[in-house]
């Protein structure tokens, strides 16, 4: 429903009952990953805003041990990583896959994820893409 979609600029926002209210701009999964990286304890039991949360992002989102997730898109391999991870979730739009920027493929870090499992497997493996010591 489109009154319910995040606005503005921010890619992520995180309500955490340790440090409060923590918003970050970017594209793609590099601001949630540099967040976690940056702060992990921030997130724990915290409840996120992301404007699109793939199976990759899903995974982080788990990682972090995250209680809730709100996205504006979210892919139907990232709900069936909530629902195996207890994660509380809500969105306004479900898709099969995330695509690419240009929509000619799916997203780079979905096709990195698609058979990934384990959520700090999928962690490294988006370090090391990202080419993030």
């Amino acid at each position: 429903m489109e009154t319910n979609k995040v606005r503005g600029e921010k890619a992520l926002i995180i309500f955490s009952p340790k440090e409060g209210i923590t918003a970050y701009d970017g594209k793609g999964i590099k601001p949630l990953i540099s967040a976690i990286i940056k702060n992990a304890a921030n997130f724990q039991d915290a409840f996120c805003v992301d404007k699109v949360v793939g199976v990759a992002a899903a995974l982080l989102f788990v990682y972090a041990k995250v209680k809730a997730v709100y996205a504006n898109v979210i892919s139907q391999k990232a709900i069936e990583v909530f629902k195996n991870h207890n994660i509380i979730f809500d969105y306004a739009e479900k898709t099969f896959s995330i695509q690419n920027q240009d929509k000619s493929d799916e997203c780079p870090m979905e096709l990195l994820c698609k058979n990934i499992t384990e959520p700090e497997k999928a962690f490294f493996a988006i370090k090391e893409k990202l080419k993030i010591p």
